[in-house]
């Protein structure tokens, strides 16, 4: 973990000390306008918790996407991880709690 021009990354290697990705997290605004009516829709009473960017390494894992952007997204009740698609759609990713 470390702070590069006021923002929080993480940073991920391999046990071999490769990299492998790199995340930020960044404000809500970033997300499109389309996923915002779609999270809106999809998820009726979910606030958005954090926003992150993963950038993989391609070149380590060719078939992942280069950059893309989670969104967690906290209810009263429940806490789940959504992916924005390259086509900027959503897809459950994961169960937070």
């Amino acid at each position: 973990d470390f702070v590069a021009n006021n923002t929080k990354m993480t940073a991920f290697y391999n046990l071999q000390g490769e990299f492998v990705a790199l995340t930020t997290s960044v404000d809500a605004k970033a997300i499109p306008a389309k996923v915002q009516a779609e999270i809106a829709d999809k998820y009726k009473g979910y606030a958005v918790k954090e926003v992150i960017v993963v950038q993989n390494n391609t070149e380590l894992n060719p078939d992942a996407d280069e950059t893309g952007y989670f969104v967690d997204l906290k209810s009263d009740a429940k806490e789940v991880l959504v992916r924005i698609t390259p086509e900027s759609h959503i897809q459950f990713y994961q169960n937070v709690k």
